[in-house]
């Protein structure tokens, strides 16, 4: 994967989703952070942290995230925090921000869909998560879209979802969601397990207990990492470079 051709482009990637997303994007930019990994300490990874310590001459990183946003519309017609209603992604413009053309998406979202128990189901969301993914690829020309499973959380989300509903459906969800990876019609659509993050030896967040702290964002760094370098694999083998 180190050695990308020179002369080529690098491959853009862009990081989509909720909060954690947003969070992890103000974490990989902030260069003090890379003290944090013993490889970027010995000088052993190709990048900066701000390029997930990817070649840039490989890879160019991006990551977008808002609070709060879900995939479904919920209870409302016109959801501004949907991503499915934003037109801002994969090749849009909207304000100030514009976009390339991506050959990679990271895809982070899911939990804030399953904070009311009376609107969406596991089973609803993982089929949802899994369109979604499809409509990436074959609506807006992405080479590989990597899934990453929902996270756990310490704290209830509201009156309507108790912690223990919630954090089962988290469960339930992500065992779905990674069956129909699996035995999906197309090898585009990876789905990534956050190791250290589902049954962690260590506290992963921070005070809210729903967002990552910072021993939880080196993990998802690792894991986020991780997924890209084997996506750049299958993508070498199913000849879409």
């Amino acid at each position: 994967m180190e050695n990308t051709t020179t002369s080529s482009p690098p491959q853009n990637v862009l990081l989509f989703g909720h909060s954690y997303i947003r969070r992890f994007g103000t974490f990989i930019i902030d260069g003090r952070n890379e003290s944090l990994f013993e490889n970027a300490r010995k000088g052993h990874f190709p990048g900066p942290l701000s390029n997930l310590f990817l070649p840039t001459k490989s890879f160019n990183i991006e990551s977008h995230g808002w609070g709060g946003s879900t995939l479904s519309l919920s209870r409302h017609k016109h959801n501004p925090k949907c991503i499915q209603q934003l037109s801002y992604i994969l090749g849009s413009v909207v304000g100030e921000v514009s976009y390339p053309n991506y050959d990679y998406v990271f895809l982070q979202i899911g939990s804030n869909d399953l904070c009311d128990c009376r609107l969406t189901n596991p089973e609803k969301l993982a089929r949802d998560i899994y369109s979604y993914a499809n409509y990436m690829i074959f609506g807006h020309d992405i080479k590989i879209v990597i899934v990453g499973e929902l996270v756990i959380r310490n704290h209830a989300p509201n009156k309507h979802c108790t912690l223990a509903q919630f954090n089962d459906h988290v469960v339930r969800t992500n065992y779905l969601l990674e069956s129909l990876v699996k035995h999906g019609d197309t090898p585009r659509i990876m789905f990534c397990k956050h190791d250290g993050l589902r049954c962690p030896a260590q506290r992963i967040h921070c005070s809210d207990n729903v967002h990552l702290n910072t021993f939880g964002l080196t993990r998802f760094t690792r894991s986020v990492r991780g997924s890209l370098i084997w996506a750049h694999k299958r993508g070498t083998l199913l000849g879409l470079w």
